[in-house]
């Protein structure tokens, strides 16, 4: 028969490996999520016609647009609200860049 203290050790053994395998499967899904978020931002891209310079800004725009589309679908399953949001071209911008795109002086 085992002892108070084996059993403890098991379940502390079964506790670790059920926090490791939910670690690895929040792992996996947010890797599929960033692939599935990663290819929108590539049609989206192609869609608008948007290039960047370099490696560092396409990476910058990307987590931009993640966080844009987070926000537009946050809001969507809100409800609240007899309207909707949608991704546009304004999508890898944020709220700042976008202001001053639309409010800038454009003198002659």
């Amino acid at each position: 028969m085992a002892s108070k203290n084996q059993l403890h050790h098991q379940f502390l053994y079964l506790a670790l490996l059920f926090f490791i395998l939910g670690v690895c499967e929040a792992t996996s899904r947010t890797a599929l999520e960033d692939a599935s978020m990663y290819e929108r931002h590539q049609q989206w891209m192609v869609q608008y016609g948007r290039v960047y310079k370099d490696t560092n800004e396409r990476q910058k725009r990307f987590q931009v647009f993640k966080q844009n589309v987070a926000r537009i679908d946050s809001f969507n399953a809100a409800n609240n609200k007899p309207y909707k949001l949608s991704v546009n071209q304004f999508a890898d911008l944020t709220n700042q860049e976008f202001t001053a795109s639309r409010n800038g002086f454009k003198g002659h």
